[in-house]
């Protein structure tokens, strides 16, 4: 089956004050037709970068090296203007900055309708059955309100609607249950789950939490410092990943109580450390591992890890 979105050796730099910062180092990865990948990482890892580059979101003066193909063809700034919103979403993590406040909800969705040249009957009509898809309670009543007048979980909903509202191919979802209480951020991943699901779409979803990876995704890729870490089949996780951050993030599930080990003021930027940029927290480094960069190398089917000692 061909991939719907290969990433060939990315790599990220931002310009700041004429500093140069890598945000992503030779990523590679590839997400077949209907697959839900997951992303996971501590803030600053790289996940929002990597789904920025392929959205071609990334702030100016940034220095892109690398390959991003969707359905096989390099995603170019011309192609990006035509997939975008089309066949490629992205839901943002930050509901309270993400809907314009000085317009109604059914403005706001009727906006992005119009390019799908629907006649103006037809877009209120979709409008109420894209809120009665995301389950909000009496959908007919939510076109004329503003998003002040809505709850996080109902600001997020709406977004979810809009995002699927012409039926992408690709949905990137960054942290889509952040700022909700528990109950709300399982509706919105029990939400999620069965949309992408129902309609064949692809999802990368991108997150801290490693159970909601496991429950919404096939294959969850761990990242540090902008390099991936391991790739591992997401029913394998929290049983068999091998990685030692990923044990570390394993081991600082809120349940168990426990620190991610930290190193003086936190870890080092990947411009600093010759080799492995876990080594100088990773509690099983070998000398070797401050001097070469490790590879990715494959431990069994759909598992993939970037470890010295684990070789």
């Amino acid at each position: 089956m061909s991939a719907l979105l290969q990433i060939e050796r990315l790599s990220v730099t931002y310009n700041l004050n004429g500093r140069a910062l890598p945000a992503l180092q030779e990523v590679d990865l590839c997400l077949a037709p209907g697959e839900k990948l997951g992303l996971v990482g501590e803030s600053g890892a790289g996940k929002t970068t990597l789904a920025s580059a392929v959205m071609g979101l990334l702030p100016r003066g940034a220095t892109v090296k690398g390959a991003i193909l969707f359905k096989g063809q390099t995603l170019s700034s011309p192609l990006l203007a035509r997939l975008r919103g089309r066949e490629m979403v992205l839901i943002p993590q930050n509901v309270y900055n993400s809907l314009n406040p000085v317009f109604s909800i059914g403005q706001q969705m009727e906006d992005l309708l119009v390019k799908a040249q629907l006649p103006r009957q037809k877009r209120q009509q979709l409008i109420l059955e894209l809120l009665g898809k995301v389950r909000l309670p009496r959908p007919q009543e939510l076109p004329g309100s503003y998003p002040h007048q809505l709850s996080g979980g109902m600001k997020q909903r709406i977004l979810l609607a809009m995002g699927l509202s012409r039926s992408p191919s690709l949905v990137l979802a960054d942290e889509p249950t952040k700022g909700l209480d528990p109950v709300r951020r399982m509706g919105i991943l029990r939400l999620v789950k069965e949309l992408v699901s129902r309609n064949g779409q692809s999802l990368i979803l991108i997150t801290h939490d490693l159970k909601a990876a496991v429950y919404l995704c096939d294959t969850v890729a761990l990242m540090y410092r902008g390099e991936l870490v391991e790739i591992i089949p997401a029913s394998c996780l929290l049983t068999a990943g091998l990685h030692p951050y990923t044990r570390a993030l394993l081991a600082a599930a809120p349940e168990r109580g426990l620190a991610i080990p930290a190193c003086g003021e936190g870890p080092p930027s990947p411009a600093a450390v010759q080799g492995c940029p876990y080594s100088l927290v990773c509690p099983i480094c070998l000398p070797a591992c401050r001097k070469k960069k490790p590879p990715l190398f494959s431990v069994g089917p759909g598992h993939m890890v970037r470890c010295g000692k684990v070789a």
